[in-house]
């Protein structure tokens, strides 16, 4: 839906609101927390709160360059950034349909080359045009398969799209090493390359049939839409629980667990969805709960609020 915007200054402004704001906030929490949380270091003799640590801090977040997992965060605002740009593009590209179909040969076979080129003929990345160019071609490759998504309606698409993602997911695991190469973190790998895109495109293809009817399953509509609130909170928090899991020990007194009662293949996939399940579950709870606490807030008057901003302090 991103085209759809006529003007690009409502969609800038909601992103600071929606996007930019939250994120900057989550990042300076984490970033002055980490030291006491993770690594047992007590305020007092932590480095991030000396000048130099927030310097560097404020540094790298406003110059877009987060290789962790917030690297979304980057490309995102990127992406909105060049939207001006971006609608130029797509608007010419829809003048003729046979320009949309040169565009997504030409961009596959690039991403393709690249590939081949172990990430040398774009250098793909986590800053500058390395994650705009290809953060853009997914958005309009995304844009076109949305105005040609009645081509794709039926049961068959379902179950071609669903061979096609575990084939383009096994072809991802060989490009591992050559990532690996260029010094970039996984990330990349699972996205900005060929068969990224066509895992991708088989996600939205079954997302698309499997809920294309209202009738079909009552129990996800009235799900999905609350879900859907707390995606981007949820996306901010799970790092953050992953990252105390790991300091406290949880997986590995999850692996002994598991191992003991199995192992190989299905122990692998119990403990995908049981990790998986368990941070969704807790970020979606916390997000939830700062929501509620956050529309309680501002939707007092402003007395009150601040009468109970200062009673809480």
């Amino acid at each position: 839906y991103l085209f759809q915007n006529e003007s690009p200054f409502p969609l800038w402004k909601k992103t600071i609101r929606k996007v930019v704001l939250p994120g900057f906030l989550t990042l300076t929490l984490w970033h002055y927390f980490y030291d006491y949380v993770i690594n047992g270091i007590p305020f007092s003799e932590s480095h991030v709160f000396s000048l130099r640590g927030t310097l560097s801090f404020l540094l790298s977040v406003f110059t877009l360059k987060e290789t962790e997992v917030y690297w979304y965060l980057s490309a995102y605002i990127w992406v909105i950034l060049a939207y001006p740009v971006l609608k130029g593009f797509v608007d010419y590209l829809a003048v003729e349909p046979k320009r949309e179909q040169r565009f997504l040969l030409l961009s596959f076979a690039l991403l393709i080359f690249n590939d081949i080129a172990q990430n040398r003929l774009f250098d793909f990345g986590f800053s500058g045009i390395g994650i705009l160019l290809p953060s853009a071609l997914f958005v309009i490759w995304g844009h076109l398969f949305r105005k040609n998504l009645f081509r794709i309606q039926n049961q068959r698409a379902v179950w071609i799209a669903a061979l096609l993602f575990v084939l383009c997911m096994a072809l991802r695991f060989p490009l591992d090493p050559i990532y690996e190469r260029t010094g970039l973190s996984g990330y990349v790998t699972y996205w900005f390359n060929s068969p990224g895109l066509i895992c991708t495109i088989c996600l939205c293809i079954i997302g698309c049939n499997l809920f294309q009817k209202k009738t079909s399953y009552p129990t996800a509509e009235k799900l999905l839409p609350f879900v859907n609130r707390y995606t981007f909170p949820i996306y901010l928090l799970h790092p953050i629980y992953i990252r105390i899991a790991w300091r406290y020990g949880w997986f590995s007194r999850l692996y002994e667990l598991l191992y003991v009662n199995g192992h190989g293949i299905i122990y692998s996939v119990i403990l995908i969805l049981i990790t998986c399940l368990f941070f969704f579950i807790t970020a979606l709870i916390t997000a939830v709960i700062l929501q509620k606490a956050a529309d309680v807030l501002f939707s007092l008057p402003p007395k009150a609020r601040n009468r109970s901003v200062s009673e809480g302090k």
